[in-house]
């Protein structure tokens, strides 16, 4: 037998808690150190100090609806063994536990399947109580027939053997508030439904559960119960489909559970309107964005002038910034127009020019990189670049690719439609594979820079002290073509042009030939 000393107590008086109710206390064997308890416990306006051995005798105490409050003290326990063992009959009181772990106080039920406390009265409060089945299949421990009742439990089944078949039985209530922790065994059989709903008009359960049961954890039986409302973390051995955790056997009910299905591993969600499934967190996230589209295009539609502007420069902005949509709207203008360009202006510059060319490459200081690969037997020279209004031309490289036939004496390089040399003719007789020249800034020198070099010299290229070629090129509008000039070698003989160019306009752009 449990028994707290007044010497535990000295040091956590017991405040008062209703300014009209008087406070009852109930401990185990607490005749033994009566004539000390008004030292201990908070006495009442009248200086009384009422002191019980079992909580049904001081419901008995308590006047309906005055605000009594029943302090059952650490440690006290007491045993129920017939139905209504514990007569919950008086209205408006609470029955409040004290302790925590393992010194709160415990209320064991067995003799009879049927020992319970009956909580007949309304507006009620039971909390901190700890229920523990002293015999197997027990039917209604805790017994709901009045509304407006708040139960804060927990239950023990003392083993796999001994265990209730129902915890909590409401019958015929309303606005019935339960807190369960159930504390099962995952080898027991008794269990059938935990919390039993009956005729429950707007009730809210929250419960915890670990074990086994039979039917469910909550069970609408009987008359169909309306607005209940469930949630808890739930864990059923061997079963991973979330069909025990809530069960309408009535049909008609109306409900809604959101649950942790720890045997399952998922969150389940559901009710009466839909049954109970695991929320596919993927789903929703795929259509949050549907969502907000169209939340923001109702927003917009339905604010006033300056509002739809600023709300339409934002959705601009995030569409900047990457909105992935076939119907983005957002439209800017090349940065070439526009000097002061946003950042996705100048992106969109560099994709526009460098998707016209192969490889697309810019090269910062140098601009952007075209290749073309000539075809030297052909006949008076060979097209190889299509300049469209005006750029500058940083850097041309030559390279032979394939050695060039001795016949290739004369070589230059000119804007086709200008009628204008870029540079002055060079020799390319018998150039080897590798032989590499470039254009200089001076157009009336040679392109082959060969003041020191024979074209038996393979990769390298001089610019003859003349800098990089830095040539502006084409006209406003106009387009050009630059090709080569020169005797026609043998078949296969190949150079490989690379030119870097910046462009000097909107628009303009230098692409290899056709």
């Amino acid at each position: 037998m449990n028994r707290v000393k007044l010497s535990d107590l000295k040091y956590g008086l017991l405040p008062r808690r209703s300014p009209t109710g008087k406070d009852y206390y109930v401990l185990t064997n607490s005749s033994a150190d009566a004539g000390d308890l008004g030292f201990v416990l908070s006495a009442d306006a009248d200086g009384e100090t009422r002191v019980f051995s079992t909580i049904d005798a001081a419901i008995g105490a308590c006047t309906a609806s005055r605000g009594d409050v029943i302090w059952v003290l650490p440690g006290h326990s007491e045993t129920v063994s017939a139905a209504a063992g514990i007569a919950v009959d008086v209205a408006g009181i609470s029955i409040i536990g004290l302790g925590n772990g393992a010194n709160r106080p415990v209320v064991t039920f067995g003799t009879a399947t049927g020992a319970s406390m009956l909580i007949s009265a309304s507006n009620v409060l039971i909390k901190n109580i700890v229920g523990l089945a002293a015999l197997d299949g027990l039917t209604s421990p805790f017994d709901v027939t009045g509304s407006n009742v708040e139960l804060d439990v927990e239950w023990r089944d003392a083993s796999a053997s001994v265990e209730a078949a129902t915890v909590v039985r409401a019958v015929t209530v309303s606005n019935l508030k339960v807190k369960l922790l159930y504390k099962g065994f995952t080898a027991g059989n008794a269990a059938v439904r935990v919390i039993s709903l009956n005729a429950v008009t707007n009730g809210f359960i929250d419960i915890d559960a670990h074990g086994v049961v039979s039917v469910a954890w909550v069970n609408f039986v009987t008359v169909a119960s309306t607005n209940v409302s469930v949630r808890g973390r739930l864990y059923t051995q061997g079963i991973t489909n979330f069909t025990r955790d809530v069960v309408d056997t009535v049909t008609g009910s109306t409900w809604d559970a959101v649950i942790f299905d720890a045997s399952a591993g998922a969150q389940v969600s559901g009710g009466s309107a839909a049954a109970l499934a695991v929320d596919d967190v993927a789903t929703v996230a795929a259509g949050v964005g549907a969502v907000a589209d169209a939340a923001l295009a109702d927003t917009i539609e339905g604010a006033a002038a300056s509002t739809q502007s600023l709300i339409t420069d934002v959705k601009g902005v995030l569409q900047r910034l990457g909105a992935d949509s076939a119907n983005n709207t957002a439209a800017t203008t090349l940065v070439a127009a526009n000097a002061d360009g946003s950042v996705l202006e100048r992106l969109e510059y560099l994709q526009a020019n460098a998707t016209a060319q192969t490889p697309a490459t810019f090269v910062p200081g140098l601009g952007f990189r075209v290749t073309k690969t000539e075809d030297v037997n052909t006949a008076v020279g060979d097209a190889l670049f299509t300049v469209t209004g005006k750029v500058l031309i940083t850097l041309w490289t030559g390279e032979v690719t394939n050695a060039l036939d001795a016949a290739v004496t004369d070589y230059k390089l000119t804007l086709q439609t200008a009628n204008a040399d870029l540079c002055a003719a060079g020799n390319l007789a018998s150039a080897a594979v590798g032989f590499m020249f470039s254009l200089n800034s001076d157009a009336g020198d040679t392109s082959l820079s060969m003041g020191s070099y024979a074209v038996s010299v393979t990769s390298t290229a001089d610019t003859n002290g003349k800098g990089l070629a830095n040539r502006i090129v084409g006209k406003a509008g106009g387009t050009d073509t630059i090709g080569s000039l020169r005797t026609a070698g043998a078949a296969g003989d190949a150079i490989v042009h690379t030119v870097f160019y910046l462009p000097l306009e909107a628009g303009a752009s230098l692409v290899a030939a056709a």
